[in-house]
């Protein structure tokens, strides 16, 4: 866990270029992602000390009125492996509790790192969506293998 203060932020500026760069971290197909990038809640998570951008995640509504998505989440790379990924999946998930009842992610079928992230932030597997990541150019390659379903998963909220 970093021991830097972070400050967690939901983004309101309709100018979204600007993290850009770090949300093609989370979905790398700039057409996909040009799809949904401007439209949900944006939250960012900085460092307090400078205002540098450790994390963005971006919500949406979800199938229905008691969910929400994790549409996208991305650490910047020089703070992985401290602890700011969770940290801002409880802060996504205390803004959504008293709105949603439960939080939806999804993610590769071959992304097993992504799986066990997820699972130990509360979630647990709820369904796939088969085929997914064959509209994605150049495909996504996973652990040695292409994706192509994605595995969803749900965390209770309250």
């Amino acid at each position: 866990m970093t021991n830097a203060v972070l400050h967690f932020i939901e983004e309101t500026d309709s100018n979204r270029q600007a993290f850009h760069a770090l949300l093609l971290e989370g979905d790398s197909d700039p057409a996909i992602l040009g799809t949904y990038e401007n439209t949900g809640r944006l939250f960012s998570l900085r460092r307090a000390a400078d205002d540098a951008l450790c994390a963005v995640a971006l919500l949406m509504a979800g199938t229905d009125a008691d969910t929400v998505e994790l549409k996208n989440i991305a650490v910047a790379p020089n703070m992985r492996g401290c602890g700011v990924g969770s940290t801002m999946i409880r802060h996504l998930q205390t803004w959504a509790a008293p709105h949603y009842r439960q939080m939806l992610v999804g993610t590769g079928d071959a992304d097993v790192q992504n799986q066990l992230f997820y699972q130990k932030n509360g979630f647990r597997y709820s369904g796939v969506r088969r085929d997914f990541f064959a509209a994605y150019q150049p495909p996504i390659i996973s652990n040695g293998l292409p994706l192509r379903d994605m595995v969803l998963l749900t965390a209770e909220l309250r």
